[in-house]
């Protein structure tokens, strides 16, 4: 059986409560009834329950932290850990995991929009750095220099095609033009 650490605590402190109550159990029957070992022993077990409590709060915590990184490994990146319990830290790192996959939808919204309006040749669309951390912001630099290099090559490309069509048009200006000075020259003789 394969389990997590945190699996391994929860049948422990299934044990401990065990243990707990079995020894209440063996006091009271060799020894009799005893104020202290009985207080004790609440004690123990209202620690024990206590840990129960929590350690299920955390696996339920992190459990559903680890679905969401599934979906979002599968190519959903709106999903969001939305119950977020088991204290300061599975807080933080709850909020922190939602910070960056709102960063990473936004950032892939943004590469998504820039990159088809240039492939239909529209070139005014950059990406929106608003909120992105420095990382994101250097990739949408990147982006946004090669859409620019993109846009220059198709204006380029553009401008030699315009260029070529009016050499062929001015060609054939001159073709006609000749052609009008022949006849024009055969009909004076």
């Amino acid at each position: 059986m394969n389990l997590s650490s945190l699996s391994k605590i929860h049948y422990a402190n299934y044990a401990h409560i065990v243990v707990v109550m079995i020894g209440m159990v063996v006091l009271e029957l060799t020894q009799g009834f005893n104020i202290i070992s009985v207080g004790f022993s609440v004690c123990n077990l209202a620690i024990a329950f206590f840990a129960f409590y929590h350690i299920k709060i955390t696996k339920g915590s992190i459990e559903n932290t680890s679905s969401i990184l599934k979906v979002v490994n599968d190519g959903n990146f709106e999903a969001r850990v939305v119950k977020i319990q088991g204290g300061k830290e599975l807080e933080e790192l709850a909020i922190n995991l939602n910070n960056i996959l709102d960063q990473l939808e936004t950032f892939i919204r943004e590469i998504n929009a820039s990159v088809k309006f240039a492939s239909e040749n529209r070139f005014f669309r950059k990406i929106n750095r608003q909120g992105l951390n420095k990382g994101f912001v250097n990739s949408a630099n990147m982006i946004d220099k090669s859409i620019c290099a993109m846009k220059v090559e198709y204006e380029k490309k553009a401008c030699e095609s315009f260029l070529s069509e009016l050499g062929k048009t001015g060609k054939s200006l001159i073709d006609n033009f000749k052609i009008i000075q022949e006849q024009l020259t055969v009909t004076t003789k």
